[in-house]
């Protein structure tokens, strides 16, 4: 039954790639059906490039709204909103899926060391802001209305989880290496803080980490491996090893855009997907990507992208 269906979903493949010329759009079709049949890496390759070479849905051409150039978008859970970061402007625009003008989320710093932060939460608050400041916004949509500032206070590191913002606050040395840091969680979208403990980096051996997006551990990568401590520090249980990469190096990062989940990378390309079974992170798929020296993985919650290190703005007429 297995080798039927891959079979016939390398003749999809085929047509798709044959059509591809004369019409992106069939070739796309034909390209899904095949995933749905064998979901290939070939197929999933030739469905980007579909993708890529079939006409825009939907331009949208910044320069009619606002001066500036803007980083990479990032899509609402349900979809229906897109949000557009600014770089060296203080602005984030925000597009509904009907059309119209954007909301436009202003007063962030102007600064050239990289875009404005923006992420979404599982009710689709909007939280932006910038690492040249130690706060962060929430805002209501469709309104566009400024719900509360988070003021961290020192320098901090945050993330958008399902329903909440947490940050990691801390002081580091000029040579980067961290010093402890306090754990705190702010409920959106205006609660208060919630101080969940203090980590020292050193002493745990941590390379990279991140927050469970429900909120209930700090997850950290050390050597090959993925752990998990739980949240509130000192409950007294051991920190859970969730899993191995195949490779030193290892990097856990939120799954940007989606909040119900993350992703980890090593030096030999391997990045793994975490999905709950149960209450447990398992990994739920390993992938190997091209080319792992020079670039940087961003899965998205239908399909899985890389992207070169050297990532260029988005002019101020882009489409999506």
């Amino acid at each position: 039954m297995l080798e039927a269906r891959r079979a016939e979903a390398a003749k999809l493949l085929a047509i798709a790639q044959v059509r591809l010329e004369s019409d992106p759009l069939e070739a796309l079709a034909y390209a899904t059906s095949s995933l749905e049949l064998a979901d290939t890496h070939e197929a999933r390759l030739f469905s980007l490039r579909a993708l890529w070479d079939g006409p825009p849905a939907t331009i949208l051409d910044h320069s009619q709204v606002t001066e500036g150039e803007y980083g990479m978008p990032t899509f609402s859970p349900d979809g229906q909103w897109l949000a557009v970061a600014g770089i060296v402007n203080e602005n984030v625009l925000v597009y509904n899926r009907g059309g119209g003008q954007p909301l436009i989320l202003g007063g962030h710093p102007r600064s050239a060391s990289g875009p404005i932060r923006c992420r979404w939460s599982r009710d689709n608050y909007l939280v932006t802001g910038h690492q040249s400041e130690d706060r962060a916004r929430v805002w209501s949509v469709p309104e566009g209305r400024l719900i509360t500032t988070i003021t961290f206070g020192e320098p901090a590191w945050w993330q958008v989880g399902e329903e909440h913002v947490f940050a990691e606050l801390g002081q580091r040395t000029p040579a980067g290496e961290p010093w402890p840091v306090r754990l705190v969680r702010w409920k959106l979208p205006d609660g208060s803080a919630e101080d969940l403990g203090s980590v020292d980096w050193r002493s745990v051996g941590a390379t990279s980490s991140i927050f469970d997006p429900r909120g209930e551990a700090w997850i950290y990568s050390k050597g090959n491996g993925v752990y998990a401590r739980r949240l509130p520090i000192g409950t007294g249980e051991p920190d859970a090893l969730l899993g191995r990469h195949t490779s030193e190096g290892v990097v856990v990062r939120d799954w940007w855009g989606h909040a119900g989940a993350f992703f980890s990378s090593d030096s030999g390309g391997e990045i793994i997907l975490w999905s709950l079974a149960g209450d447990k992170w398992t990994p739920s798929r390993r992938i190997r990507g091209p080319h792992a020296d020079n670039a940087r993985f961003t899965p998205d919650p239908v399909s899985y992208t890389h992207h070169r290190a050297h990532e260029t703005s988005l002019p101020s007429a882009c489409a999506v």
